[in-house]
């Protein structure tokens, strides 16, 4: 039976904060903003105030990047019955990483996600955000492990932060392998050694999982979707889909 009551989702990332509530399985917001403050917790509470009713705190699941999110937490439980997602927090999946508390709450997330799209299968989940990672969870939902790398904006950043002559240059398209002048060479060099080398990744999981399932998603999804030459998914709401996992499997099990 479906839950009806509403709950909510705030996740912290390393650039943008997102919130959304759902219902069961209706989604009924998503926002984002660039940072926690005093304005992002007034619009996320004028949204819920024409949708939940106030007898009783409503749920909420939180999880952050950050180290230090004591004052986060301390704002939110005013108004919440917060879960915090910690290493610690109960999941759908088993998590065979070997260093739990060190792994990044949006990639587990996002391989729950990943799992709870495509059940029962192998799925290989790509993060496009400040950093991009790569995370396989197999079809008997068992999570093995990622690889992470720079992001494509981070990547111009270092180009531009340690050299003397590179200026800094915003995220496109890269046209050709060989720029014909210094944007274009950034482009060619930054962006297609990460295309290439996520397809030749894609390639190395599917000798092993011909049946292979890739998801994308981060800020950055889209340019790869358009990029990768091996068929993918992207849903960019990935990681709070596996955040609604979550706190729906700690308050309904």
């Amino acid at each position: 039976m479906i839950n009806k009551e509403i709950r909510y989702i705030v996740d912290e990332g390393n650039s943008l904060v997102k919130m959304a509530a759902y219902q069961g399985e209706n989604w009924l917001f998503f926002n984002s903003s660039e940072m926690f403050s005093d304005t992002f917790l007034i619009n996320f509470l004028n949204k819920i105030e024409a949708k939940n009713d106030r007898s009783e705190k409503p749920k909420l699941i939180f999880s952050s990047v950050r180290k230090d999110v004591t004052s986060q937490l301390q704002l939110l439980s005013l108004y919440f019955h917060v879960l915090h997602f910690t290493h610690q927090t109960d999941i759908p999946i088993v998590n065979l990483y070997e260093t739990p508390e060190t792994l990044g709450k949006d990639r587990l997330a996002a391989v729950i996600g990943a799992a709870g799209i495509f059940p029962q299968k192998n799925s290989l989940v790509i993060d496009a955000g400040t950093c991009i990672t790569y995370d396989f969870i197999d079809r008997e939902q068992k999570y093995l492990g990622g690889g992470v790398m720079p992001g494509l904006l981070m990547n111009l950043k270092a180009l531009h932060t340690f050299t003397d002559n590179l200026p800094l240059i915003s995220l496109g398209l890269a046209s050709s392998l060989c720029g014909k002048n210094t944007t274009e060479a950034i482009l060619a060099g930054s962006v297609n050694a990460i295309v290439l080398g996520l397809d030749a990744v894609i390639d190395q999981f599917r000798q092993m999982y011909p049946a292979l399932k890739v998801i994308l998603c981060g800020g950055d999804a889209k340019l790869l979707h358009n990029n990768l030459k091996n068929d993918t998914f992207a849903e960019l709401k990935l990681v709070l889909y596996g955040l609604k996992q979550i706190l729906d499997f700690n308050e309904d099990s």
